[in-house]
């Protein structure tokens, strides 16, 4: 039986369990929108506004989602650790949960190390063939899109580690 419901006062550590995977899915949807929304729309423009756009995303997202998912990852690393010393065993036991929500978010950095930062440096690459004139844009509007297509499907990986590492936080705190 699924029972959420506190028989005390909210404690950090249970306010903890309902914040830290709420905004793991928060983060895992704003990442999941680049790939359904953003990284198409992208798709269509042309290569001399793309690459703005591109390199626009890339800085949002080192801004604002990496720095993002580092916090929670320490916030999951501090819920693991006050989960393991709760007073209930039972409840206690329940860090083995955050403790595997934790590796799954520790593994979005190498992930976008060998999977999503090559494809930053290769637009990056290409941002340089961008001509004025329209002779050769297809072939470039072409590689671009691959690369992009390429770029907004691995982000789901990325996004889909933050989204298992919120679930998982659900499923440690429902009975």
């Amino acid at each position: 039986m699924l029972n959420m419901v506190f028989t005390s006062p909210l404690s950090f550590v249970q306010a903890l369990h309902i914040i830290v995977p709420a905004l793991l899915l928060v983060l895992a949807g704003v990442s999941f929108s680049l790939s359904v929304l953003l990284i198409p729309l992208l798709k269509l423009l042309p290569p001399a506004h793309t690459f703005p756009q591109f390199t626009h995303l890339i800085n949002f997202g080192r801004t604002y989602l990496q720095t993002s998912a580092q916090l929670l990852a320490f916030s999951t690393l501090v819920t693991t650790f006050l989960t393991s010393q709760l007073a209930d065993p039972i409840e206690a036991q329940k860090w083995k949960v955050w403790a595997c929500a934790l590796v799954a978010l520790v593994a979005v950095a190498p992930y976008e190390t060998v999977m999503i930062f090559p494809l930053n440096e290769k637009v990056e690459k290409l941002k340089g063939l961008v001509v004025e004139r329209v002779e050769g844009e297809g072939e470039l509007k072409k590689e671009l899109g691959a690369i992009l297509g390429r770029w907004g499907r691995l982000n789901f990986g990325r996004a889909g580690l933050a989204a298992f590492a919120g679930i998982l936080g659900i499923l440690g705190r429902v009975r």
